[in-house]
């Protein structure tokens, strides 16, 4: 009677071999699962190929290095623009750009004796606003100064008029030179500073006048020629 139950056992683990073979992923055996070796039990999904990715494929290898190396120089000449724009960018913004004239304002009406005043006509040409600090110019007679040390604000395309002090000092000799150069500071909105050299004309609104006082009186020293006309006698060297 032995030999039909062991044949029966035998039965019954033949057939829950045979669904485990079956159901890999059966619960009844802990850690059944399907892997990579045994090729069973995988679900591999190949998606559609894009029809660039098939176009690409397709190419020759020589003509896909080819794209490539045409795609890398055309990122480097995008960037190289690029760079190139915002330098001139920052240049254009950092450039000062002035221009100047020498101008000179009268009054005969202004008591007692009437008025003088020269000024400085600064036109901005640039692309940002700036602030001028200070205009002078000097010759071996003339010392030009600003006559406020507060700055003028000028904004793109914009000109001021910034009253100036004239001195004069007469040497023993004529002018050397009909021009009268000077110098423009301003400053940027970022904080920077900046200084243009200009050549104030017309110039002779000054030289004629200086050159009129020193024949009249060659012993002039740091005398104003901008501002009230006095009638007293200008200040004059001493000694030989």
């Amino acid at each position: 009677m032995a030999v039909p139950e062991r044949r029966a056992d035998d039965v019954r683990v033949a057939a829950r071999r045979s669904r485990e073979d079956a159901d890999p992923w059966s619960s009844d055996v802990p850690g059944a699962r399907p892997t990579a070796a045994s090729g069973q039990g995988v679900l591999e999904y190949q998606p559609e190929p894009f029809w660039w990715q098939r176009r690409w494929r397709a190419l020759p290898q020589r003509w896909r290095r080819l794209v490539a190396t045409l795609a890398v120089v055309a990122v480097l000449a995008v960037g190289t623009v690029q760079v190139h724009s915002w330098a001139v960018a920052r240049d254009l913004a950092h450039r000062v750009v002035l221009a100047t004239s020498l101008g000179v304002w009268t009054s005969s009406t202004a008591r007692p004796y009437g008025y003088v005043s020269y000024f400085v006509a600064v036109r901005n040409d640039g692309t940002q606003p700036l602030a001028v600090t200070s205009v002078e110019a000097s010759t071996d007679r003339l010392r030009l100064r600003s006559r406020s040390d507060a700055p003028r604000r000028v904004e793109a395309g914009q000109e001021i008029q910034i009253l100036v002090s004239v001195r004069l000092t007469c040497g023993t000799t004529v002018a050397s030179t009909p021009a009268l150069p000077g110098q423009v500071s301003v400053r940027r909105d970022d904080g920077g500073s900046a200084a243009q050299r200009v050549d104030l004309q017309p110039s002779a609104l000054i030289l004629d006048t200086a050159n009129t006082l020193c024949a009249v009186r060659p012993a002039l020293v740091d005398h104003e020629i901008s501002g009230p006309v006095t009638g007293t006698v200008p200040v004059e060297r001493k000694g030989g």
